[in-house]
């Protein structure tokens, strides 16, 4: 495959915030940003300057002939992200693997290899940095169906039930979501995980539940804790909050519980706890941070800025036999490569929104490709 055309322009993503749109042979792909992120994470230049550095990197895939994926990641490798952004190489790269896969009359999941269903993780309840409400950052839903629909259409019941309850409970409840799409809430942390608890239980439905606590938001490098609940937690009290709400709340899922430097308070709580501890910050989808001292890891291809770079990291969490959960950002957009990325690369768990046309153009193409 040769690339005949190609063009890079200025879009809005989900919080009107401008991001950039590549299209290459007529095959348009877009990239995400984060709100909550890793000082790890692939560097990113301005808007402007990416539409500028677009036409080089065009002057130099002109010259290739992409024929595979692994063309694809050997073109991505000559590219340097402080030169050129992670997100303008990784905006590219999704056009060269879309384009690719129509000169094969391929879907991109067919190209990538596998299909198998993902349990998706919905979020409920937001707070932290993307909404005011209880610090914890997401408090999400997790279906136990083996049929993916039945698990979107129960989640979607369960998410609409749970605002008429917070209607009644929080008096100060407006109806408003957070920047993914989670009900927004003046319930505190503990008092949001009660009732989500017992919303599931009483009413019977098929769910887990789990949170990303996105401890590195609120750590202080000056007192060297978590300003928390009105108290500095050092280490051991962090680890002592989570397996307490673990436990009263039956959690099968935690996400960032530590900060994004302490690979030995993740051990530690890793070897204390019997649910998914998973690294979002810590590894922030990059080979050369990651450590086997959880039991998952985010996988994030914005985090990295290239294709090769996200399938190097699933391939290495698989050897460290680490469960790779694919997820979306809080500035997103409405392409959905994410999805034929989860089925394609065999990602066992996606998280994403539940609402909102950004987060549920994800949701319905996984639900086109398993039908």
């Amino acid at each position: 495959m040769k690339v005949l055309s190609a063009s890079a322009r200025k879009i809005l993503d989900s919080i009107s915030k401008p991001t950039i749109e590549v299209e290459i042979n007529g095959n348009r792909s877009s990239v995400p940003t984060g709100t909550s992120k890793s000082q790890y994470e692939a560097a990113q230049i301005p808007i402007n300057q990416m539409l500028k550095k677009f036409e080089s990197i065009t002057k130099l895939a002109k010259k290739k002939n992409f024929n595979s994926i692994q063309d694809i990641v050997n073109f991505e490798e000559k590219l340097d992200p402080k030169k050129y952004g992670g997100n303008t190489i990784l905006a590219f790269s999704y056009s060269l693997l879309k384009s690719l896969s129509n000169s094969k009359g391929k879907e991109v999941y067919q190209l990538l290899g596998k299909k198998k269903q993902p349990r998706p993780l919905f979020k409920v309840i937001e707070g932290g940095r993307h909404a005011k409400g209880p610090m914890i950052q997401e408090m999400l839903i997790i279906p136990k169906h083996k049929n993916f629909d039945k698990g979107v259409w129960e989640s979607s019941e369960f998410f609409f039930r749970l605002g008429e309850v917070l209607e009644k409970k929080d008096p100060f409840f407006m109806n408003s979501r957070g920047m993914e799409g989670g009900w927004v809430t003046k319930l505190d942390d503990n008092q949001a995980l009660d009732l989500l608890r017992q919303e599931i239980d009483e009413g019977g439905f098929n769910l887990d539940l789990g949170v990303d606590i996105a401890s590195t938001s609120f750590y202080s490098k000056e007192y060297k804790g978590y300003d928390f609940h009105k108290y500095v937690f050092n280490q051991e009290e962090m680890i002592d909050y989570v397996r307490r709400i673990v436990r009263d709340n039956k959690l099968t899922y935690v996400e960032d519980p530590l900060e994004e430097n302490d690979y030995e308070g993740f051990k530690k709580l890793t070897k204390k706890t019997r649910t998914m501890i998973c690294g979002d910050d810590i590894f922030s989808t990059n080979v050369s941070r990651l450590r086997p001292v959880a039991n998952s890891a985010i996988v994030k291809p914005n985090q990295i800025g290239s294709l090769g770079g996200t399938i190097k990291f699933i391939e290495a969490l698989k050897k460290m036999k680490m469960t790779p959960v694919i997820s979306h950002r809080s500035r997103e957009t409405e392409d959905n490569i994410l999805s034929h990325l989860c089925i394609g690369l065999g990602i066992p768990f996606m998280k994403i929104g539940l609402t909102s046309g950004e987060r549920t153009a994800k949701v319905n193409e996984l639900m086109r490709i398993l039908k």
